[in-house]
């Protein structure tokens, strides 16, 4: 691939859910690894692990809002933190 297509590209960080994640994961897979992942079907090994990626990357997400959340008064849920707080 040519240097001029592999261009740095900024990546969006506000994608943080799970279709959003594997989108730009399958978007990069498609800009730098054309010769070694061509098969892009859903029932694939490699889609698999796109699909895997993309879960972890979902639920780090809700368990950083969620924590983020309970460390301020006006957002926290559970009753032990507002107390602490």
């Amino acid at each position: 691939m040519a240097d001029d297509q592999k261009k740095i590209i900024p990546i969006n960080y506000t994608n943080r859910e799970f279709e959003g994640v594997r989108r730009d994961l399958l978007q990069i897979a498609e800009r730098y690894y054309p010769d070694s992942f061509r098969d892009f079907s859903e029932a694939s090994f490699g889609a698999m692990m796109v699909d895997n990626l993309a879960y972890v990357a979902d639920q780090l997400s809700f368990y950083l809002d969620y924590n983020v959340n309970e460390t301020f008064l006006d957002t926290a849920y559970q009753y032990e933190n507002i107390i602490r707080h």
